[in-house]
């Protein structure tokens, strides 16, 4: 804290020899915390008083303040969600809070999250996180970190692999002439309404595609196939899904 006397450095504890009279105690205050004021033989601006042999000692004190993190959540619910913000089970540093909640921390770096929920997007984090999330505070700071979740629209997203290999570019897997091809096409609910006479159908219209249902909940997925044999040369074909989003 930079200790001084009569504006000359001093340190903590040691017996400074003066000539009587007044002189005035003081400090350099750190970030992060308080002067809760002098005590014993100061006043209470630090001013000390020898006479000639006497030994006075002026005491300074000082808090730490605590450090706090906030961590809040915004749900934009204008697709029909009904999601409130503490539904997404909000952590700091690994440990459960809550939204708009001032957390005591030590000075340091602490990592705030989510469990996301089915049908909605994160959108990121704002505030005095980082983009992955990340936020220090000091002795004394308090800190705000924003996660931002927004309710999806109805949806449905399909992606297609052949033998097992996602294969969205050319060449895609070789296989010989004559062999079996098999297309699995995984469809899955995106949005916040459940779906219902789905189909899927190929780009190529010889393909025929069987999927195990035509119905599928929120956040659920479902692998639909279908069958062929390897012709010669580069082949290409493409899946499409099409459902009706349940109302009422």
């Amino acid at each position: 804290f930079k200790l001084t006397l009569g504006g000359t450095a001093t340190l903590t504890g040691v017996k400074v020899p003066v000539d009587p009279g007044t002189y005035k105690a003081g400090e350099t205050l750190l970030p992060g915390y308080t002067f809760n004021g002098f005590t014993g033989d100061c006043n209470e601006t630090g001013d000390v008083t020898v006479a000639l042999g006497e030994s006075k000692t002026c005491t300074l004190t000082n808090t730490a303040r605590q450090a706090y993190i906030t961590v809040v959540k915004i749900v934009d619910n204008d697709n029909g969600g009904v999601a409130l913000p503490n539904d997404f089970k909000l952590t700091l540093g690994g440990t459960a809070t809550l939204t708009g909640v001032k957390v005591p921390v030590d000075p340091g770096t602490y990592k705030a999250g989510e469990t996301l929920l089915a049908g909605y997007t994160f959108n990121g984090f704002t505030g005095d996180c980082n983009e992955t999330g990340d936020v220090t505070v000091a002795l004394g700071e308090s800190k705000t970190c924003t996660l931002t979740n927004t309710a999806n629209p109805a949806g449905i997203s399909i992606e297609k692999a052949t033998n097992g290999v996602d294969a969205d570019t050319p060449t895609g897997p070789y296989i010989h002439v004559g062999n079996a091809v098999i297309w699995a096409y995984n469809v899955t609910n995106t949005g916040l309404a459940g779906l219902e006479h789905i189909l899927v159908e190929d780009s190529d219209k010889d393909v025929s595609v069987t999927c195990p249902q035509a119905t599928l909940a929120v956040g659920e997925t479902m692998t639909c196939t279908a069958t062929g044999l390897a012709t010669v040369d580069q082949y290409e074909n493409t899946g499409y899904a099409f459902a009706t989003a349940v109302t009422g």
